[in-house]
């Protein structure tokens, strides 16, 4: 995946001023601001709209850029874990399989196939550190974990 550039609310804002083009490949969200603010000082130098309404309507749109540049990246945030999750699962499938192929008992496939479950689902609490730790207290070899 290529590294975007991309622009906050002041630049965007600079560039409907200076009538510069949205560069190429923008985010939706930042061409839906572009366009609508470019719209919004039409709109104020013809007349349509008063200093305070195009103030407010200036402040809801900020406020919406916001909103979609923080859902954007939380979006790629759970993307970014989700694919690493993945990753590990797919690592820990491979080791279990094997467990299994080499007839390994109970002790060792557990905690691997929770290890698994936990990077496929994220829930941190089958992790295998805290697995090894559980079965640890009940005296299961994990030396092969």
């Amino acid at each position: 995946m290529t590294e975007e550039k991309t622009m906050d609310f002041k630049q965007i804002e600079h560039s409907v001023l200076k009538f510069e083009p949205m560069p190429d490949n923008a985010p939706l969200h930042e061409q839906m601001c572009y366009f609508a603010l470019r719209h919004l000082y039409e709109d104020y130098r013809r007349g349509v709209v008063n200093v305070q309404a195009a103030h407010d309507e200036k402040v809801r749109l900020r406020n919406a850029f916001e909103r979609a540049v923080s859902t954007e990246q939380t979006r790629d945030m759970l993307r970014d874990e989700w694919q690493t999750g993945l990753k590990v699962s797919n690592e820990f499938r491979i080791r279990l399989h094997k467990a299994l192929e080499s007839g390994e008992g109970i002790d060792v496939l557990f905690p691997l196939a929770c290890t698994c479950i936990a990077a496929m689902t994220g829930d941190k609490t089958l992790l295998g550190s805290e697995v090894k730790e559980k079965l640890k207290a009940r005296q299961i070899r994990m030396d092969d974990v």
